[in-house]
């Protein structure tokens, strides 16, 4: 499978704006099928950024970022994110690979105490994949919520959404189907949250803003994903994040990703 990802990022800050595109390929290789269990490897294309980004800790983050595939990995059935597999293989490579990063920069002092931290939370499997979760992509292909039918309580889905440079939101919501007659359904989930008290500091702390009623401020989050009920697998997921601050502050956050089949069965060197 071959997933084809777009991320728009639109960040404005007291009239002054940010935008940031990506556009990137990931591929799963299916490496092992057995009973309620599937391991993929996963690789990534480089990434194309428009507008290609002067800044120098984007750039290093970003290679370093890239060095980190292939992956091994396990889910369900359903396609969920279970665990990463051969951890310690992986960071004696990762180890070996980003050497490239310090001399494609000259050797800074920088870039290397970028690499450094950046190894340093790599050797932590659990911080390693809570880092991954907090990309929009890595967030919107591995989330498979349970749908709420009409007449049943309230599931509560919770999605942490990563608000960069602020922090992490826990985004509860619901999940219907809009259209269930279709061939083509679409799952949708949608939520609407309060900002929670550490992420009111963080924005305060970064950002002046005068006179703002906190309680009134929300963030959006919709998720559509578009399944095939004939082919019996997904087509798209496309997610949309959203908080904006009247006269301040506005954070969207846009992620598309559309699924290609290709029948691939291969080892990750």
């Amino acid at each position: 499978m071959v997933f084809e990802v777009t991320q728009s990022l639109t960040i404005t800050t007291n009239g002054f704006q940010t935008s940031i595109k990506t556009k990137f390929e990931v591929e799963f290789l299916v490496l092992e099928k057995s009973g309620e269990r599937r391991i993929y490897g996963i690789r990534k294309a480089k990434v194309a950024t428009i507008p290609i980004s002067d800044n120098n800790y984007l750039q290093i983050a970003e290679e370093l970022e890239w060095q980190t595939y292939p992956i091994e990995i396990e889910t369900d059935l359903n396609g969920n994110f279970i665990k990463m597999l051969n951890h310690k293989k992986w960071l004696k490579n990762l180890e070996q690979v980003t050497q490239s990063v310090i001399e494609q920069f000259d050797n800074s002092e920088n870039v290397k105490e970028i690499r450094s931290k950046y190894l340093q939370t790599a050797k932590n499997e659990e911080d390693f994949i809570q880092s991954k979760f907090k990309e929009p992509y890595w967030n919107l292909l591995f989330f498979n919520p349970p749908i709420d039918h009409e007449n049943n309580p309230d599931i509560g889905t919770k999605l942490n959404w990563d608000i960069k440079s602020v922090g992490n939101i826990e985004c509860f919501g619901r999940t219907k189907i809009k259209n269930p007659t279709s061939r083509d359904i679409i799952i949708h989930f949608e939520s609407q949250q309060t900002l929670p008290q550490n992420v009111i500091d963080q924005i305060e702390s970064n950002i002046k803003l005068v006179n703002i009623d906190w309680e009134s401020q929300k963030v959006n989050l919709e998720i559509a994903a578009t399944f095939d009920t004939m082919e019996n697998r997904m087509k798209s997921k496309k997610a949309l994040f959203e908080l904006q601050i009247l006269g301040g502050f506005s954070y969207v956050e846009e992620t598309t990703i559309n699924f290609r089949k290709k029948d691939v069965v291969a080892p990750v060197t």
